[in-house]
């Protein structure tokens, strides 16, 4: 299977919290195949957030920036976790902090 394929199974899995475990587990393995798939990276994000793993997502989502610099979820939610989240330390790359000046 290709790095999409096995994304795409994912993708109909992460949002239920019974199936969230092996959706993380596919999202990993797509990225193995092709570590380019930047939204692979956005959707573990996603998946960390529901879990409460904060620094994870924001790792994720700055890791889709470093392949795709202008995806606008990853920087939306950056964006969101700096203003919500408590524990959630600033982006560390610029792009994360455009996110955070963008009107």
């Amino acid at each position: 299977k290709t790095a999409y394929d096995i994304y795409v199974r994912a993708s109909q899995l992460d949002e239920n919290p019974q199936t969230m475990s092996e959706a993380e587990e596919l999202y990993r393995r797509a990225l193995e195949v092709d570590p380019w798939l930047a939204i692979a990276y956005t959707n573990l994000g996603n998946i960390f957030i529901m879990q409460g793993r904060t620094r994870d997502a924001i790792a994720n989502y700055e890791k889709t920036i470093a392949l795709s610099p202008h995806s606008m979820q990853p920087l939306n939610n950056l964006a969101w976790l700096a203003a919500t989240s408590p524990s959630a330390t600033p982006p560390a790359s610029p792009l994360g902090w455009s996110a955070l000046k963008s009107p």
